[in-house]
C-alpha cells in the first residue's frame, strides 16, 4: 500500500470517533467538524513520521484532545452561549441519557469537558492523560474528581440518580 492508501484506511478507521469526541468536548457540531478535520490534517502531515508499530489511533486521539484544549484558550473570550439545548424527540432512554450527559458536561470548561471525555468515556489511565493534556498526575486526579463532583450535582442528570 502506498502512504495514501494507508492513511486513508486509517481516516476511515478514526474519523467518526474523532467526530464524537470532538462533539461532546465542544458541544457544537460545526467546531467539532473543524477539529475533525484539523485533527486528520495533522495526522497526514505526521503520518510519514509515525512507526507501523506505533499507535497511530491514540495519536490521531492525543492530537485531538490538544486541538480541542488550544482552541478553547484561543477562542474563550469569543464563545456565546445558547439559551437552551433542542430536545430530543427519541422515546429511547439511551438517548435521553446521553442528552443529559451532554447538557451536564456544557456545565464544564472545555479542559475539563477534554479530561472527563479522556478518562472517563475513553477510560485513559491518569498518567496519559497527564501525558495528553500536558498537566500533572495530580492536576488530573484533582480535577477529575472536581469534574465528577460537578456532574453528580448537575441538575442535568438529577433524574438518573432517582
Amino acid at each position: 500500500m502506498t502512504r495514501d492508501e494507508d492513511f486513508l484506511d486509517l481516516a476511515e478507521q478514526v474519523t467518526s470517533g474523532i467526530y464524537r469526541r470532538a462533539l461532546l468536548i465542544t458541544r457544537d457540531p460545526h467546531l467539532a467538524e473543524d477539529l475533525t478535520q484539523e485533527t486528520l490534517t495533522r495526522l497526514y502531515v505526521n503520518f510519514r513520521r509515525l512507526r507501523h508499530d506505533e499507535n497511530p489511533r491514540g495519536y490521531a486521539f492525543t492530537t485531538l484532545y490538544r486541538l480541542a484544549i488550544d482552541r478553547s484558550r484561543r477562542r474563550s473570550s469569543t464563545e456565546v452561549p445558547i439559551g437552551s439545548l433542542p430536545e430530543n424527540q427519541s422515546p429511547e432512554r439511551q438517548d435521553d441519557l446521553r442528552l443529559d450527559l451532554e447538557r451536564a458536561l456544557a456545565d464544564l470548561s472545555p479542559e475539563m469537558r477534554a479530561l472527563v471525555v479522556a478518562r472517563y468515556i475513553d477510560d485513559i489511565p491518569v498518567r496519559q492523560v497527564a501525558q495528553l493534556l500536558n498537566r500533572t498526575e495530580s492536576w488530573v486526579s484533582t480535577n477529575s474528581s472536581r469534574a465528577l463532583a460537578r456532574l453528580r450535582t448537575s441538575p442535568a442528570l438529577a433524574d438518573v440518580h432517582h
